[in-house]
């Protein structure tokens, strides 16, 4: 996300949790884009581990902003509990991210 791109900021604030919209407003514009790829790429990776798909809702996950990344810090209760939640993501090429996820236990 660039500020000040409005329509970035309403994804953010459409898609994403009320505190995850304003920690990445919080960050400075040189970390702003790269950390709304990363938390995108977070809750894509999630929705499609549980096998819903992004049409589960982006905003039925919350991410908190950690020194390497975003960790799962809320759901819905489907998505289980955010603990059971392992995330990691990678560059498998130059300039691409890619996230995977999967739970480590399913009820």
């Amino acid at each position: 996300m660039r500020v000040p791109d409005s329509t970035a900021a309403q994804r953010v604030n459409r898609f994403f949790a009320p505190a995850e919209a304003a920690a990445l407003a919080a960050m400075p514009d040189a970390l702003r884009e790269a950390a709304f790829v990363r938390l995108w790429c977070a809750k894509e990776a999630v929705l499609k581990a549980h096998g819903q798909g992004l049409s589960f809702g982006l905003h039925r996950l919350a991410f908190a902003p950690v020194a390497d990344g975003w960790q799962l810090v809320d759901c819905d209760p489907a998505l289980g509990v955010p603990a059971d939640w392992s995330l990691r993501a990678f560059r498998p090429a130059p300039d691409y991210l890619a996230t995977v996820a999967w739970r480590a236990r399913w009820d």
